[in-house]
């Protein structure tokens, strides 16, 4: 099972880096997981200024876009993320933030896809907001 580790790590570290990067053109994003420490390379944590993100998740898996708002750890309740509140003291921030996960099996085309769709996503409910 180890045979294949370094290959799917650096397979994740590719698509996490994809994510990062054309997510980061949105306006008014911040990253709640700092990329510039080791982490995981299959979770992201972002936060949209302004964007709900229990609507967001609803947009997109509409869409078959599949994240999650709050912490892996939460109770399914629908309250700020205890993580980020810990970390930033910011319950607007905490409020709008999604997970996105990462499989081995995940495509760069999936990823694209995904951010294509969280773009007119987030577009949408700022407009709508």
């Amino acid at each position: 099972q180890t045979e294949h580790y370094t290959e799917k790590y650096l397979h994740l570290t590719y698509l996490r880096d994809l994510l990062y990067n054309t997510l980061s053109e949105i306006p008014d994003i911040l990253w709640n997981t700092p990329l510039d420490t080791p982490v995981l390379p299959h979770i992201l944590n972002l936060s949209f200024i302004g964007v709900d993100a229990h609507a967001l998740t609803l947009l997109l898996s509409q869409q078959g876009v599949m994240v999650s708002a709050g912490a892996a750890c939460s109770n399914g309740l629908n309250e700020p993320s205890h993580v980020i509140m810990a970390m930033f003291h910011d319950e607007a921030r905490a409020r709008s933030a999604i997970r996105i996960s990462l499989s081995h099996e995940n495509t760069e085309e999936e990823c694209i896809t995904a951010v294509e769709a969280i773009k007119d996503a987030v577009a949408y409910l700022r407009r709508i907001s």
